[in-house]
């Protein structure tokens, strides 16, 4: 008669119980290869950033080198890999960045704000700092920041435009390495296009750390966009006109209605439109909406808030 092992391990670890007790070791061993891919590809991964070199074991941050172009205020060009689709030339991807800050000073102005001395300033998903670069005439006088979740933007940025500029590396969990009322302006172009759950948490984050009568300045996909997009306008090459014809046929936004819809999720790039009663209606239980823009970021609309306590 066979012997009944006294060992409730031996008896629960049956043979197919072992062998996906030693799959599960041989998948730990590999969750470092796991999470690295995820923190790329994976929406909905809370805290992601982009790391440095993320198939390698190790990566080397060289010493900088000064031959690269320079603009108007001497200060260097990004290499084309990190210019985010904003243009193909040199010329055309600086001037972009002129263009927006132009017109979010012309915002600025109207409601009430001038860039003078001593403000704090921060670019919100700075990447290459296309657009901070431009407040440069301010650099010796305030302190100006950019903040990324891109690794590889933040460190060339240290690297080539601190100082004057400072840059610190995040996550897309809601929060910021800043003191509460830190700021006089926040500022973002092209950030809340792509953030589908936790856009209200980063409004109060924002909030946070925005002085008592400060500003954020953020660019949407507004309810005008999609009616251009609708109407067969330019999308700049995105591929999003096809993709909002799509989804108006399937869930009816005109017809039907909607607060917010988000496209992309699976692939992680997630392009998010916002009805425009929606946004002035929700966002101010937080601040107050000083202006809505259609159409002052490329397709984008500008919506300048104001923080009142």
């Amino acid at each position: 008669m066979p012997r009944t092992s006294s060992n409730p391990l031996k008896t629960w670890l049956s043979p197919p119980v072992a062998r996906l007790s030693n799959a599960l070791v041989r998948r730990a061993k590999s969750l470092h290869d796991l999470i690295d891919w995820e923190l790329q590809v994976t929406p909905r991964l809370a805290a992601k950033l982009y790391p440095h070199a993320p198939a390698a074991p190790e990566y080397v941050l060289r010493k900088r080198l000064d031959s690269l172009p320079r603009d108007e205020f001497g200060l260097p060009t990004p290499p084309q890999d990190l210019w985010m689709g904003y243009g193909k030339t040199a010329e055309v991807y600086l001037n972009s960045g002129k263009t927006d800050i132009q017109t979010m000073s012309g915002i600025l102005e109207n409601a009430g704000f001038c860039f003078s001395p001593g403000q704090r300033v921060l670019e919100w998903g700075c990447a290459a700092a296309r657009m901070l670069r431009w407040l440069y005439p301010h650099a010796q006088t305030s302190e100006l920041w950019g903040v990324d979740i891109s690794a590889r933007h933040i460190a060339w940025c240290a690297d080539f435009l601190s100082p004057p500029f400072q840059f610190v590396m995040t996550t897309t969990f809601p929060h910021l390495p800043f003191e509460d009322r830190y700021f006089d302006l926040i500022f973002a172009g092209s950030v809340m296009t792509h953030i589908s759950e936790l856009a209200e948490m980063w409004l109060l984050e924002l909030k946070r750390i925005t002085r008592p009568g400060g500003y954020v300045y953020v660019t949407i996909h507004d309810t005008q966009m999609l009616e251009d997009m609708l109407a067969g306008g330019e999308d700049y090459g995105s591929g999003i006109r096809a993709q909002v014809v799509g989804l108006e046929a399937r869930a009816g936004l005109r017809r039907d209605g909607f607060e917010m819809a988000a496209l992309r999720r699976v692939s992680g790039a997630d392009q998010v439109f916002y009805d425009t009663a929606f946004v002035k209606q929700r966002w101010s239980r937080w601040f107050q909406v000083r202006a809505f823009v259609p159409r002052a970021y490329g397709f984008q609309a500008a919506v300048l808030l104001q923080r009142q306590a």
